[in-house]
């Protein structure tokens, strides 16, 4: 193998690299968007923090402060609706419990 060789596969490696995690950060992206409309559409609260944990697992995985903090930020604002919500419901129609969150 070359140098040339060697520097290319470097290059190759490195775009995929990129590709895969411009591929991920949509997906959280996407996720984070579904989350939004189970909440807003559908009143999914499960799917929706189902999505929001799932935006949060990929930003980590990428290592992307922003994703992790909006994430972090949105699932508070989250908490705090549905601890809203889960005092005016009896308690056999609770989600999930404290422990799970």
């Amino acid at each position: 193998m070359t140098l040339s060789d060697n520097s290319q596969l470097k290059r190759t490696s490195k775009k995929n690299k990129t590709e895969k995690n411009n591929l991920d950060e949509a997906k959280a992206l996407l996720a984070s968007a579904q989350a939004r409309i189970a909440l807003l559409e559908e009143s999914d609260l499960e799917k929706s923090r189902s999505k929001y944990m799932e935006a949060l697992e990929i930003y980590q995985g990428l290592e992307k402060k922003e994703g992790i903090s909006e994430s972090y930020s949105t699932l508070v604002m989250f908490l705090e609706s549905w601890v809203n919500m889960k005092k005016q419901l009896p308690t056999s129609n609770r989600l999930w419990s404290y422990s799970e969150i």
